[in-house]
């Protein structure tokens, strides 16, 4: 019996809908089986991971006031995700990185870099709202980067670039945050 309910929690992920694999988490605790729970709680977890990420994937559209988006790479390994892609608008760039952690909460370490954002300690630039995404400036030399904490302090995204200034960067990234994760 947990056999069937293992493989079918893994098929329910295959499938992309995690609520199976949830539910068989549950089953599997009211028959007193709470290893095989814990890993049906982490096939659901990983379900609803995936959906995030497509979901946050999304926000990297193919073009921002007349930017337009390069081949986007797409990275997950040892519990981080990052999304790299650099978009361009005659001979100028901005190139976007999105990090985050598969950990939840206080395990999160990103969540700690996010909240350190909030507040304004990372980085030497001004802090700035961006549809209610913190970020902060930084400008050394010829690169302007702004460091944007997402809703919920999950990650980091970064905008930057060495041919447009903190303002181009600052309007590139309140286009690209309206939306983020929805």
């Amino acid at each position: 019996m947990s056999c069937l309910v293992l493989g079918y929690g893994g098929l329910a992920l295959a499938q992309g809908n995690p609520t199976e694999g949830c539910a068989n988490a549950i089953d599997a605790y009211k028959d007193g089986d709470v290893e095989l729970a814990l890993e049906e709680v982490r096939w659901c977890l990983e379900g609803l991971e995936q959906i995030k990420q497509s979901s946050i994937a999304t926000s990297f559209k193919d073009s921002f006031l007349g930017y337009t988006g390069g081949k986007m790479e797409n990275n997950r390994n040892m519990g981080m995700v990052i999304i790299n892609r650099s978009y361009s608008k005659d001979e100028t760039s901005i190139k976007v990185t999105l990090t985050q952690s598969s950990g939840v909460g206080a395990t999160n370490p990103l969540s700690a870099l996010g909240a350190i954002t909030k507040i304004g300690m990372f980085g030497s630039g001004p802090t700035v709202r961006l549809h209610g995404h913190t970020g902060v400036q930084v400008s050394t030399g010829r690169s302007a980067s702004l460091m944007v904490t997402p809703r919920g302090g999950e990650g980091m995204v970064n905008f930057e670039s060495r041919d447009v200034d903190m303002d181009e960067v600052t309007a590139f990234a309140k286009a690209f945050m309206k939306d983020f994760g929805r």
